[in-house]
């Protein structure tokens, strides 16, 4: 089972690369029940983006 993430965790990928990012909102099916999926948001230069990743593939990042 992946990390139980909570809006406005810090994170960033496993691998150490990419951009440190705050998770938005825990995905979840019909059934209002979580996929293990988190929707993440980060700034990359001037430019704003958001993403869903697997909660497997993040793990805490220290905030800025």
């Amino acid at each position: 089972m992946s990390q139980q993430w909570k809006p406005g965790d810090v994170v960033k990928f496993k691998t150490g690369d990419g951009p440190t990012m705050v998770v938005r909102v825990a995905l979840t099916d019909s059934s209002d029940k979580e996929t293990g999926e988190y929707l993440c948001q980060w700034w990359w230069s001037v430019s704003f983006h958001e993403f869903t990743f697997p909660g497997d593939s993040l793990i805490a990042a220290k905030p800025y």
